[in-house]
C-alpha cells in the first residue's frame, strides 16, 4: 500500500505544478519467476503493474511514471549472499554483483527533461541478469 498512498500524494502535487517523474524501485524477480520467494516476486509484479497504471492515470498532467528494477547490489542487505562462495558462484555465471552508485544513474535519467517522453517503462538494472540464460 506505501507506493501506491504515496505515489497518489505526490502525483496531486505534481499535478498542481503540471510536471513531475514518479520513480519507483522494484526488482528484477518482478520480470521472473524464482522458486521460494512467490511474495517478494508478487509484490515486485505489483509496483510494475502500478507503474503502468500510474502512468496511464497522470500521463495527461504532465507526470511520467516508470520503475527502476534492480538485481543484487553490494549492499548490506545482500551481505550474506556475498559471504555464500555458492550463491557467488552461481551469480557470476550469468553476471556480477552491482555497486550501490551504479544505480543512482537510471533514476537521474528518467528524471532528466530529455526523458520526458518515456513513461510506463520498467527498467532493468540488474548486470544483464534478465538478459542471460
Amino acid at each position: 500500500m506505501a507506493p501506491f498512498a504515496l505515489s497518489k500524494t505526490a502525483a496531486e502535487l505534481m499535478i498542481a505544478s503540471g510536471f513531475g517523474r514518479l520513480i519507483m524501485i522494484s526488482s528484477i524477480q518482478g520480470l521472473l519467476g524464482r522458486r521460494g520467494d512467490a511474495a517478494y516476486i508478487t509484490a515486485k509484479g505489483g509496483m510494475h503493474a502500478l507503474t503502468r497504471a500510474l502512468t496511464a492515470e497522470y500521463g495527461r498532467f504532465g507526470v511520467t511514471c516508470n520503475a527502476i528494477a534492480p538485481c543484487t547490489f553490494a549492499t548490506e542487505t545482500n551481505a550474506e549472499t556475498l559471504a555464500n562462495p555458492a550463491a557467488l558462484a552461481l551469480a557470476k555465471q550469468r553476471t556480477f554483483f552491482g555497486q550501490p552508485h551504479e544505480n543512482a544513474g537510471s533514476a537521474v535519467f528518467l528524471a532528466y527533461d530529455a526523458a520526458a517522453y518515456g513513461t510506463g517503462a520498467i527498467l532493468p538494472v540488474d548486470g544483464g541478469w534478465s538478459a542471460t540464460l
